[in-house]
């Protein structure tokens, strides 16, 4: 985790803030990592953003929350393949 902090000191950009929190829920639990993903504004409209938060909910065991972030990734997937992927994660 000491590496993405220094890693972010040089790169503010969302996505090591994204990678960061991540790693601070592996480190710290789903609920610290979900803090930090909640405060990242511009990347709502991006399917990493949508499948850590859901998978960070899933891990919380916040189904409904979880359901709803992987449904806001088929929304915002730029493909088919990622589409019918995350489909089939949701029907299990």
């Amino acid at each position: 985790m000491d590496s993405c902090r220094k890693l972010g000191r040089h790169d503010e950009s969302s996505i090591v803030t994204l990678n960061h929190a991540v790693a601070v829920a592996t480190a710290s639990g789903p609920r610290a990592g979900l803090v930090m993903i909640d405060e990242i504004d511009d990347l709502r409209d991006c399917v990493y953003y949508h499948s850590a938060r859901g998978a960070l909910l899933a891990d919380a065991r916040d189904d409904s929350g979880s359901r709803a972030a992987f449904e806001r990734v088929i929304e915002v997937a730029t493909s088919d393949a990622q589409r019918e992927f995350l489909l089939g994660k949701l029907t299990k």
